[in-house]
């Protein structure tokens, strides 16, 4: 007495001459079991983003296409509609001292030198600032010739903690400054 639900097919053809239709139903239960278990699996991945703050991208290496998440746009001061899907809203937006880094950082993995790649750079934001982001990410996908064809990732933002180090980094110099001159006036 219960409710499954199912996929019907219906054909028309003829039986004894006359018109007739033809229909096949199946049970598709563990269809929409499993779709149901996707969407559930894709709202805790979401979550789980959502309250760490990171972005994700998925780079298809065949087309130079990326998704960039909504996240990972809103990382730099934008709206999901200002930035599109391809590898240049990145590049172009990478500051031009921390390219070339990131570039070999990221043919080092392609190579298969590194498990992963990571590497800290900054992106300018909308406002025209820089912001840091620590960029993590790995093949996922390999061709026929043995090249990457995908290659998904996290952005995460670590303009806050630089900014820190930075500043103790300089602080630590004034007072190794400071010392140097209490050192030549005390002896």
């Amino acid at each position: 007495g219960s409710t499954i639900p199912v996929e019907t097919k219906v054909v028309v053809g003829k039986w004894n001459g006359e018109d007739a239709l033809y229909g096949i139903s199946r049970d598709i239960t563990e269809r929409v079991e499993a779709q149901k278990a996707l969407v559930e699996s894709e709202e805790r991945l979401n979550f789980a983003l959502e309250g760490t703050g990171d972005g994700v991208w998925d780079w298809r290496l065949d087309d130079q296409t990326v998704f960039y998440s909504e996240q990972w746009k809103r990382m730099i001061g934008y709206s999901d509609a200002e930035i599109g899907n391809r590898i240049e809203e990145w590049e172009s937006r990478v500051h031009p001292e921390d390219l070339p880094l990131c570039v070999a950082e990221l043919e080092r993995h392609f190579r298969r030198e590194t498990p992963v790649y990571v590497n800290e750079h900054r992106l300018r934001a909308k406002d025209g600032n820089y912001r840091w982001v620590l960029d993590r990410g790995k093949v996922v996908e390999w061709n026929e010739e043995g090249s990457p064809s995908r290659v998904i990732g996290i952005h995460t933002y670590i303009t806050q903690r630089r900014e820190l180090e930075d500043h103790l980094r300089r602080t630590i110099e004034k007072e190794k400054e400071l010392n140097d001159l209490k050192s030549r006036f005390v002896s």
